[in-house]
């Protein structure tokens, strides 16, 4: 029986024809495997366009029109990218791919109230103060809040007692989240003031 005999090297995965030699290591990060051929040439390896990326991780068939973003999210629910070895949302992202401007210091806010959707039409640029007036948690009142804070309840317990996010339970519990002052809720990255009802 006669041995067969693997190729030393493998072809360029960029089309310039160029040998690519077996990867000595495996790196989980990168997909490289040991054994297996290296896809590019040293220096060949290019990264895709971030639009070629992006639209490709867009289901547009969602529901009630959104566009859902199918890859990674944050655990608020929000959609995330790599860009520039930074994580991005995807939400602001979509604006800079259709030629939209996001005004300075504006804050994107989901028409649809669906996080993972990237339909710029379900989109809209507004204030600090106007996303917070719009967000389901400024229907906490004061005392809603100081009944958290004074809770022994655990924090899953307390964001569906209160229709909120369990990330929302921790931050009024730190101090981080809400300042409570006679009603009035203020913004701890903008400093306005939004007055509760109740």
């Amino acid at each position: 029986m006669a041995a067969t005999t693997l190729p030393k090297e493998g072809l360029c995965r960029c089309g310039c024809g160029k040998t690519t030699k077996r990867n000595l290591t495996s790196d989980k990060r990168t997909g490289r495997v040991k054994g297996e051929f290296a896809p590019f040439a040293p220096g060949h390896h290019r990264i895709r366009p971030l639009e070629e990326r992006f639209w490709e991780k867009v289901d547009k068939n969602g529901p009630n029109g959104c566009w859902v973003w199918t890859a990674a999210k944050a655990d608020t629910g929000y959609g995330q990218i790599g860009v520039g070895g930074k994580i991005r949302y995807v939400h602001r992202i979509v604006f800079e791919l259709v030629n939209r401007t996001i005004p300075e210091g504006a804050e994107i806010d989901h028409l649809c109230r669906n996080r993972p959707c990237v339909n710029p039409e379900h989109l809209e640029p507004v204030t600090c103060a106007e996303n917070n007036r719009r967000k389901p948690t400024t229907l906490l009142t004061s005392k809603e809040v100081d009944e958290i804070r004074a809770s022994t309840e655990l924090p899953l317990d307390l964001a569906e007692r209160f229709g909120v996010s369990r990330a929302h339970i921790y931050s009024i519990r730190l101090g981080r989240c809400w300042v409570d002052t006679s009603d009035q809720v203020v913004c701890p990255k903008c400093g306005e003031t939004d007055r509760l009802d109740g």
